[in-house]
């Protein structure tokens, strides 16, 4: 299975050529998302920023996209050993290698609009809305913060 992850691109940077230690180059451009979800039950948010590196001929991938757009990158993650001053450090590159427009699926979670969808929009909650017993959002509390339960089941 892929890597991948979908948000909203909050930067696109321009490409940038770098020297090597062979005395080549290459070129890198990078683009950050905000990847932030929410929790379903308690509706708390989760920040995620993640940036990945498209470099070489990847570059121009991100031509077709500006800030604001909804994207899904396909990414591999990469370490290396790195020696400096006699101590091995290690350094992690998050490196896209396929960037698309988010697509939602179809699968059990239904929006206002009559679309479904089992995965959330970014940087939006999400719920259910079909099933018997849907329970309200936020759920209910009683004064010492626990859970209201309208029935009689034990559970």
């Amino acid at each position: 299975m892929a890597n991948q992850i979908s948000g909203k691109v909050l930067i696109i940077e321009n490409a940038v050529t770098l020297p090597t230690r062979s005395g080549g180059t290459f070129t890198k451009r990078q683009i950050v998302l905000d990847a932030s979800h929410y929790d379903p039950m308690t509706g708390q948010k989760f920040e995620n920023y993640p940036a990945f590196d498209f470099v070489g001929n990847r570059v121009n991938e991100l031509d077709s996209f500006k800030v604001g757009d909804l994207v899904t990158i396909s990414f591999a993650l990469n370490g290396r050993p790195f020696d400096k001053d006699g101590k091995t450090i290690y350094i992690t590159s998050v490196t896209g290698y396929k960037i698309e427009p988010y697509q939602r699926q179809n699968n059990g979670y239904q929006q206002s609009n009559g679309v479904q969808s089992n995965t959330p929009t970014p940087s939006s909650p999400q719920q259910p809305t079909s099933g018997q017993n849907e329970q309200p959002f936020p759920p209910q509390v009683d004064e010492s913060g626990n859970l209201k339960n309208e029935d009689d089941l034990p559970f």
